[in-house]
């Protein structure tokens, strides 16, 4: 194994580390609070680092590094200190984790698109085109599923995490407003790079995905 990649290893265990500590602590201060939302939100937030690693393994793909530290710092942030830690009743921290998240699917769905087409990058123009659609509508889709999950939560446990009676439709459009805002950022990042021929963060992130578990199996 290369040192960066041992370097990398030991980074995702640290902060995987770091997350189960805060939320021991977060476990503490909401028993002490007797917030039995909170407390049972925790109960969630231990199983949120391992959704993308099971993903990776169900379907029998190769884990990259820096996907496990994307995927623990957005999750610290989205279910640890936003449901446990009252990082939701801070103004605009929802706005910012739905923009993060916008980037973040996006770059999930450039990989899900390289997995049906078996191709590293789009090839021509019309591709390139195709590639970009694909992914701002798919980012649009998920946040959209998002906030059906999120009324559900209302009609069927009565647990307002849509801001229902305060806020109407309005928290519900602006979070996808700012998931929308995200997909289309990293979509600009994309185009930038297919036209430059230049690679970003994110597109390495896309090719070292690639040519773990597609090239190697091709």
């Amino acid at each position: 194994m290369e040192k960066k990649e041992r370097g990398l290893k030991r980074t995702v265990i640290g902060l995987y580390l770091a997350y189960y500590l805060v939320l021991i602590y977060a476990f503490y201060r909401n028993a002490r609070l007797q917030d039995m939302t909170a407390l049972m939100l925790g109960f969630v937030a231990m199983l949120t680092p391992w959704i993308v690693p099971v993903v990776f393994r169900l379907f029998k793909l190769k884990r990259i590094y820096e996907i496990d530290i994307l995927n623990i710092i957005f999750v610290f942030f989205a279910s640890l200190v936003g449901s446990c830690l009252s990082g939701y009743a801070l103004p605009y921290f929802d706005k910012v984790v739905h923009f993060a998240s916008g980037l973040l699917l996006c770059q999930v769905v450039y990989m899900l698109y390289s997995l049906i087409s078996k191709r590293r990058e789009p090839t021509s123009p019309e591709e390139r085109r195709l590639v970009l659609c694909f992914n701002f509508v798919g980012n649009g889709f998920v946040a959209l599923l998002w906030e059906f999950y999120e009324y559900a939560m209302l009609v069927f446990f009565n647990y307002d995490c849509i801001k229902h009676f305060s806020t109407g439709v309005h928290d519900s459009l602006t979070d996808m407003l700012a998931g929308t805002l995200g997909g289309l950022v990293m979509c600009l990042c994309y185009y930038q790079a297919f036209h430059s021929g230049k690679d970003n963060f994110f597109t390495r992130l896309h090719n070292r995905f690639y040519d773990a578990n597609i090239q190697k199996n091709a």
